[in-house]
């Protein structure tokens, strides 16, 4: 765990500490009846489907033998992208997320990594198609699984397993490794609920991402099977259903709202 001072850390804003609710309105009940947490929960729960799905279709698109729908990676050419890609990816999250969210706002950062995973998933048929065309992983699909990990991190801005919490009293604040993860819609999260209450509302918000996480490995698997086996729009169609439910996401996403945004409109 590491301690940092509110004043250097990136993510720390006095705007987190304050709860659009009145006084009143202060139950765990009434805070999920508010039309602003319901939209955030449910673009939360839509993201969480999103993320799991992407995650399950890049190791089983990738080893799936070309020809067929996939690339025809081995394992160890999987596990050596991703090696990389981590790396990258931990290195520009640490550096660059929490500058980003304090410069544009929760809600902003997290609209914008939902049109990157949107790009993400765009990119399989491509790659597949560029594949089949030379009967191998050629320099195009190369190219194309870049740009697909290039788009990923951006995506990967967008949430983030810990809840972070930034009250004006504190000196000091404990986040661990939390500044590396994808923090955008917690940030929202805790801008938008009372701090007595920021447990339950986030274990809510964790609840409904683990049903989502529970559900998209065997809906995304299956609905890539099928689609492969049918060869339903070539076999696109998981791509086709994943981009409706991206667009859907993208549409609850815009209305969000961060505290950021919220001010300025107000000035």
């Amino acid at each position: 765990m590491v301690g940092l001072d509110v004043g250097t850390n990136p993510l720390a804003s006095p705007a987190l500490s304050e709860s659009p609710f009145a006084p009143e309105c202060t139950t765990l009940l009434s805070v999920l009846k508010n039309r602003r947490m319901q939209f955030i929960l449910t673009n939360y729960t839509i993201f969480a489907l999103i993320d799991m799905c992407y995650a399950v279709l890049i190791p089983l698109m990738w080893s799936t033998p070309v020809g067929i729908g996939g690339l025809g990676l081995s394992p160890f050419q999987i596990g050596l992208i991703m090696g990389i890609w981590g790396f990258l990816n931990a290195f520009m999250q640490i550096n660059v997320t929490g500058r980003v969210i304090r410069k544009f706002g929760g809600a902003f950062v997290f609209k914008f990594a939902f049109v990157f995973y949107l790009l993400c998933f765009s990119t399989f048929p491509l790659s597949t198609f560029l594949a089949e065309e030379h009967g191998r992983v050629y320099v195009g699909s190369w190219l194309v699984i870049a740009a697909q990990l290039f788009f990923q991190v951006f995506a990967y801005m967008s949430y983030g397993s810990y809840l972070l919490y930034c009250p004006k009293q504190a000196n000091k604040l404990t986040v661990g490794f939390a500044r590396s993860l994808k923090a955008s819609i917690q940030v929202v999260i805790a801008e938008a609920t009372p701090k007595h209450l920021i447990g339950s509302i986030n274990g809510f918000a964790q609840m409904a991402g683990c049903v989502m996480r529970t559900v998209a490995p065997t809906f995304s698997s299956s609905l890539f099977s099928v689609s492969i086996r049918e060869e339903i729009i070539h076999g696109y169609l998981v791509y086709v259903i994943i981009y409706i439910i991206c667009v859907i996401g993208i549409g609850f996403s815009i209305t969000l709202n961060s505290r950021k945004q919220e001010e300025k409109a107000s000035a």
